[in-house]
């Protein structure tokens, strides 16, 4: 796994993930709840810049050495969607939101 494999010039620890979010409070609101289950499961997570645009959050994300970012838009919150992005290979694709942290978990075995 990438997790397993990286290695990091930086004297502080990467973010594991990286929530960013986009919308109404309904989005934001679950992007908080996202972010809190990660912490609660153990995970290094940032994110609830939400005021922010979405191109300003993967800005800092970035900045913060996030592993992964999970971003949450309008479009995809009306789908039951999030997209999880690889910010090493910049792969991304999109997960059922209800999985979201599991497959997180999953990622970093925790």
């Amino acid at each position: 796994e990438i997790a397993d494999s990286l290695s990091f010039s930086s004297a502080s620890s990467p973010v594991a993930c990286f929530v960013a979010a986009s919308g109404d409070e309904k989005i934001t609101g679950s992007g908080f709840d996202i972010l809190s289950k990660l912490r609660a499961a153990g995970l290094t997570a940032d994110g609830g810049y939400f005021n922010k645009s979405l191109k300003s959050q993967m800005r800092h994300a970035g900045s913060l050495n996030a592993i992964y970012t999970l971003i949450i838009g309008a479009d995809e919150f009306a789908a039951g969607k999030i997209i999880l992005r690889n910010m090493r290979t910049k792969e991304q694709r999109e997960i059922l939101f209800s999985e979201a942290v599991q497959e997180i978990q999953k990622i970093f075995k925790k």
